[in-house]
């Protein structure tokens, strides 16, 4: 299959995650993009449009690690709104896209977190 417009943002998940990662400072996130499936949960395959348009406009996430002080100013509600291990639904174009060994990264301020996504396999867009 050829190489879809938005590929170049993610890291095939055949490569593993980076053994010791970069550690985010201050109140920095730093996550993992995902690619977006090939196919509905239902099993019906994506044109490469509908795929490209979806990778477009929102990526999933796992987040790697957090900073020391992520989450924790008094506006941020007192408790982590993501943990290590989490995937969280960032904005397609936040925060800062790293190339770390052979693994796509990218850096983000906590609040550019928007949503934690119980399962991931369930998100239809």
């Amino acid at each position: 299959m050829p190489k879809k417009k938005n590929d170049d943002w993610f890291t095939s998940e055949e490569i593993p995650d980076p053994k010791e990662p970069p550690r985010p400072i201050g109140w920095r996130v730093l996550v993992r993009p995902l690619p977006i499936s090939e196919k509905t949960s239902g099993g019906i395959i994506l044109t490469e449009q509908v795929h490209d348009d979806m990778q477009r406009t929102q990526t999933l996430a796992r987040v790697l690690a957090l900073g020391p002080m992520a989450y924790t100013r008094n506006d941020m509600g007192g408790e982590p709104w993501c943990n290590v291990g989490d995937t969280v639904l960032i904005g397609k174009f936040s925060g800062l896209r790293i190339k770390y060994g052979d693994v796509k990264l990218a850096l983000l301020n906590d609040d550019q977190v928007m949503a934690v996504i119980p399962d991931p396999s369930a998100m239809a867009f």
